[in-house]
Parts: structure tokens; C-alpha cells; sequence
């Protein structure tokens, strides 16, 4: 019986990273088509409107946006089935995506990577517990200092208080497990 506990944090950059230290990359479906999207729709807009080829053309983009979805689902599926197969308890951010998605700047990326879906199917695939993410890219997992600092950038942490410096979000993943550990699971275990 699998007792193994994982905290993950989900990102852009790197899909999902472990608090053992795995890294998923972000495959960036829709950055894979975005040449072959551009290059239908600018036909599509050539073509005549309501004509037998418009209609044609609807159907080749409709069917290049289905290849996308099942492309990325197909993935989500497979990290998914990974980490359910490797661990009994899952901890993640407990993210609003929807508020996430409103800052333009990371809109696109966001629902290119679809975490909400990936939450789905990993809470029907294992035993996945939220766990609130407040500060928790700012946290040491080593000694539990908070502040803005300690992360320069989108890549580094580095603690000003006891030096322990590493990957950011395996940083995060590490703190995300921290916490879930530390909430009273009498209610998970059924």
C-alpha cells in the first residue's frame, strides 16, 4: 500500500514540480499550433463567406483546435497518472484560477496549461488535499522565514535569514507539503 506523500506546485515555466524534487515541463500546446492556426484562419478568412469551401475551411480549424485539446488532455493524463500511481496523498495550492486568469499578462499561459482540469483528474485519480497558498513562494522551506526577498526572481530562492537558496517552486512544493502535512487529516483518512 502506497503511504507516499508529494507536495506539488503547478507553474508556467515548468508545469508542475515535486517536493521531491521532479520537474514536469509545460508543453505549450497551443504555442506548438499557433503557426498552423495562424496559417487556416488567414485561408479561412480568403475564402467566401457561407461558400462550400468556408465551410470546408470551419471544419480543418475545428478539427486542428480538437488536436489541441486532446494533445494537452492527453498529457494532463499522463502527469496525472504518474504522480497518482507514485503517491497516496497529493498536496496542491489551492488556486483561484479564475481570478488568475483575469491579469492579461499570464492569462493565455494559464489556460494553455489548464490546471483546473489537471486538479480533476488527479482528485479522482488519488487522494488530493488543497492546501492554502498564501506566502507560499516567499516561505523557506528550511527555516520558515517569510519575506518578499527571499525570492529575486521567478527562478531563484535564496533566504536572507539562514541562506538556504534552491529552485523557486520546488521551493514552493516543498512548503505546499509542509502545510498539507501539518493540516488534521482525520477527516481525509475515510
Amino acid at each position: 500500500d502506497n503511504q507516499a506523500e508529494v507536495g506539488i506546485d503547478l507553474g508556467i515555466k515548468h508545469f508542475v514540480v515535486t517536493s521531491d524534487g521532479q520537474f514536469f515541463e509545460n508543453i505549450k500546446v497551443t504555442e506548438k499550433y499557433a503557426n498552423q492556426l495562424r496559417v487556416e484562419k488567414r485561408s479561412l478568412a480568403r475564402k467566401k463567406k457561407f461558400s462550400n469551401n468556408f465551410y470546408k475551411q470551419v471544419k480543418v480549424i475545428k478539427k486542428l483546435y480538437l488536436k489541441i485539446q486532446r494533445v494537452r488532455e492527453d498529457y494532463l493524463h499522463k502527469v496525472s497518472r504518474e504522480l497518482a500511481n507514485n503517491y497516496q496523498y497529493i498536496f496542491a495550492e489551492d488556486l483561484d484560477v479564475i481570478k488568475m486568469m483575469q491579469d492579461k499578462n499570464y492569462s493565455k499561459a494559464i489556460s494553455d496549461v489548464s490546471w483546473s482540469k489537471f486538479i480533476n483528474y488527479l482528485e479522482y485519480k488519488t487522494n488530493l488535499i488543497k492546501v492554502d497558498a498564501k506566502y507560499s513562494s516567499q516561505e523557506c522551506n528550511n527555516c520558515g522565514h517569510i519575506t518578499k526577498e527571499n525570492r529575486p526572481n521567478q527562478e531563484t530562492f535564496k533566504c536572507v535569514k539562514c541562506s538556504h537558496e534552491g529552485n523557486a517552486d520546488e521551493n514552493v512544493s516543498k512548503i505546499i507539503k509542509k502545510r498539507g502535512q501539518s493540516l488534521d487529516r482525520v477527516n481525509v483518512e475515510h
